[in-house]
């Protein structure tokens, strides 16, 4: 059982001591938490090393950043006392200064001397030998309180950076991860950062995923997309099925049609495939009036006081001239019918003589107006000969006086 217990705290050592550190940055300054316990002189190093200084805590802004760095180790080290050293020292040679705000320590990093202090002990008069401060925090209380003791001790430490600028932290357009790596560490930081000093190493890690097409699938490799075999499902039922690219191909057997991708019965009767089909043209208002079907054809007929024209048009009757009321239509072509009332028509020698009378007269009316033309012509010509042989006449009897 003790030997369980000392594996335990041996355990628990090592998880404390080997942490890496936290990050939290403000406008001007990033401040680190280191988790590794080493003495004053070394945690001054390191912080030096890296381009800082330890901490100085000048008023309750800063103590309030130191709490919100601690608060971020609660997770991995609950309810244990920690203590950490800060930038704050006395040199030997220098007496403590009880009347001063700082008892006469100065910061390390050359800063003025501050007005504030949280010593939960006053530190023991001494001239000979160097004193630290360290900051005791008690995890789950959230209480801060300093102490002076000697500087070769073990204990945590928290740095503090200064910066001219800071940048806002990115935002990533789809899944993935960004790691920030600070100017002052050698490893990504372990928590977000919601400010970026200059100089600061982003690394973007997208969460890639593939999609195939459809018709296709995602290999077990996550990248690659092989074609789907749809003849294996059956996908033209008893069919004959041809697999494609991404797809598939019916063939269908006699009877059968392609439609929509799968093979449907055809209706040959629907077709009018058969030799012989019934048409009623008198369902495709083919007459004006009255329409009568027949095999092969149709009558056309009008009511009474109307003839029929052109074998499907009704007009007024006009006692003048007839027309036949009723002609049946046979494939698109007009024949008479016989045995059906009909008007008497008027015979083709009447209608011929009508027309030659009318020609005869057109003749006669053109001859008279070319001869009443001739005759004009010809009269004025004789008036010009007799006015020409006065005017020669005249001249000889002139000459012979």
């Amino acid at each position: 059982m003790l030997w369980i217990f000392l594996l335990q705290l041996v355990n628990s050592i090592k998880g404390l001591s080997g942490a890496e550190h936290e990050t939290l940055c403000t406008s001007n300054a990033c401040f680190t938490l280191h988790l590794d316990s080493v003495s004053f002189a070394n945690a001054s190093h390191d912080c030096v090393r890296n381009g800082g200084n330890l901490m100085t805590i000048r008023d309750r802004g800063e103590e309030d950043v130191l709490r919100s760095l601690l608060s971020q180790t609660q997770g991995r080290h609950q309810d244990r006392a920690l203590q950490f050293w800060i930038g704050l020292k006395l040199n030997k040679g220098t007496c403590v200064l009880a009347d001063k705000t700082l008892q006469g320590f100065e910061w390390i990093s050359g800063e003025r001397d501050s007005h504030y202090s949280n010593w939960g002990k006053e530190p023991d008069s001494t001239c000979t030998e160097d004193r630290c401060v360290r900051v005791h925090y008690t995890l789950g209380q959230n209480q801060l309180k300093w102490a002076a003791g000697g500087c070769k001790g073990p204990a945590f430490y928290a740095c503090k950076f200064y910066f001219k600028g800071m940048c806002k932290p990115l935002a990533l357009l789809g899944p993935g991860q960004i790691t920030y790596t600070a100017p002052f560490s050698e490893k990504p930081e372990r928590s977000e950062m919601k400010s970026c000093p200059l100089g600061t190493y982003v690394n973007i890690v997208y969460d890639v995923q593939c999609f195939c097409r459809e018709g296709y699938d995602l290999d077990e490799d996550g990248h690659n997309c092989s074609d789907i075999d749809e003849c294996q499902s059956q996908a033209c039922e008893d069919h004959l099925c041809v697999n494609t690219h991404g797809s598939y191909m019916c063939t269908c057997k006699d009877g059968y049609k392609l439609i929509h991708g799968k093979c449907s019965d055809v209706d040959e009767c629907a077709q009018s495939r058969c030799e012989h089909n019934y048409i009623d043209e008198c369902k495709m208002e083919q007459c004006q009036e009255h329409c009568k079907n027949t095999f092969g054809s149709f009558v056309c007929s009008c009511k009474e006081g109307f003839v029929l024209k052109d074998e499907v048009k009704c007009i007024k009757a006009d006692v003048s001239e007839s027309f036949d009321i009723t002609t049946p239509v046979t494939d698109g072509s007009v024949k008479p019918v016989t045995n059906n009332n009909t008007l008497k028509a008027l015979s083709p020698t009447t209608g011929g003589f009508v027309r030659v009378w009318i020609f005869v007269a057109v003749a006669v009316v053109v001859l008279i107006i070319v001869v009443k033309l001739y005759v004009v012509k010809r009269q004025k010509r004789r008036e010009q000969n007799s006015s020409q042989q006065s005017t020669a006449t005249a001249a000889v009897d002139n000459i012979e006086c």
